[in-house]
C-alpha cells in the first residue's frame, strides 16, 4: 500500500488535475467516485476499480478489509490529511476516492431494451440535474439513458455525487440526435415529449406501451427536431404561478405515470 503524504506528489497534482479540468480526466479515461456507498455500488456494478485512496486518520485495516473485501492490498492509497483535504468534499468523515476505468458509453453498447422504458436527456448541462436523473431512473428501473447533443458530463464527481451511485446500475449512453431516433425506432418506441403547449396530461395519455420520456432544458426546452419523432406531447398540470418545474422533477413525474401503467402501484 502506498503513503503519500506530500503536496508535491506526482499522482496528487494528477487527481486534482482530473477534478478540476473534466476533459483531462475524459481524456485519460478515468472516473473518479468520492464515498464509501458510491464507490461500493460503482465496484458491485461491475465497474474497474483501479485504487482507492483514503485518509489513515478515519480508518483501521479491519474497518477498510470489512467494507471493501474485494480490494486488493496494493490498490489502496493512504494520504496524510492536508493531502486528503484537497482530494474530497467530505474530509471530516470516513471516506473514500475510488478511481475507476471509464466505462464505455456508446449506445451500441445497449442491451435490447425488455421494460419498455427509455429517458431521453437532451441538452442538460448541470452535472446535479444530471445526477438526479439518473437517480429517478434506477429508482424505477428504466432500460436506459440516453444523453442526446450535448456538453454534458455524466461522470463528473458532482452527478455521480447526486445520482447517489444510481448512474452505476443504469446502462446509458451518450449519442446524437441522429443514433436516438435511430435506436428509438428500432426498438419501436414512442416519444413522449414535454411541453408547456401540449393538450393532455400524462395522467391521460396511455404510457402503457413502449415510451421514451424526453426532457430538456428549463429555459429553451426541447428543440424541434424532436417533435419529429413518432409520439406525443403532454404537459404536466401547473395549479400555481410557475409554469414548469425542474428537470429532474418533471422526469420523475412522467416516469413514476409510466411505471404506474406499466405495473400498478
Amino acid at each position: 500500500m502506498k503513503q503519500i503524504d506530500s503536496l508535491q506528489n506526482p499522482w496528487l497534482k494528477k487527481v486534482l488535475r482530473w477534478l478540476q479540468k473534466p476533459v483531462e480526466r475524459r481524456k485519460e479515461g478515468v472516473v473518479l467516485v468520492e464515498g464509501i456507498r458510491e464507490v461500493q455500488r460503482a465496484i458491485a456494478s461491475g465497474w474497474a476499480l483501479e485504487q482507492l485512496s483514503f485518509s489513515a486518520n478515519h480508518w483501521t485495516d479491519a474497518e477498510r478489509h470489512r467494507l471493501f473485501p474485494e480490494v486488493q492490498e496494493n490498490q489502496w492509497i493512504s494520504v496524510g490529511a492536508a493531502v486528503w483535504s484537497k482530494m474530497v468534499v467530505r474530509e471530516n468523515v470516513p471516506n473514500v476516492l475510488g478511481l475507476f476505468a471509464s466505462p464505455d458509453a456508446s449506445i451500441s453498447t445497449l442491451a435490447v431494451p425488455l421494460k419498455g422504458l427509455v429517458l431521453v436527456v437532451s441538452g442538460v448541462e448541470k452535472p446535479g440535474n444530471i445526477g438526479a436523473l439518473f437517480r429517478t431512473a434506477d429508482a424505477v428501473g428504466v432500460d436506459a439513458v440516453l444523453l442526446v447533443d450535448g456538453p454534458v458530463d455524466a461522470l463528473h464527481p458532482q452527478a455521480i455525487r447526486n445520482s447517489l451511485g444510481g448512474i452505476f446500475s443504469t446502462p446509458w449512453a451518450v449519442c446524437t440526435f441522429e443514433e436516438a431516433r435511430q435506436w428509438l425506432s428500432i426498438h419501436r418506441f414512442q416519444a413522449v415529449l414535454g411541453h408547456l403547449e401540449a393538450s393532455q396530461s400524462p395522467f391521460e395519455a396511455d404510457l402503457s406501451g413502449p415510451v421514451a420520456i424526453v426532457v430538456g432544458p428549463e429555459d429553451t426546452g426541447l428543440s424541434d427536431q424532436w417533435y419529429t419523432l413518432e409520439g406525443f406531447a403532454v404537459k404536466i398540470p401547473m395549479n400555481g404561478l410557475v409554469d414548469s418545474l425542474n428537470v429532474s422533477v418533471s422526469a420523475a413525474v412522467l416516469l413514476y405515470e409510466a411505471y404506474r401503467q406499466k405495473k400498478p402501484l
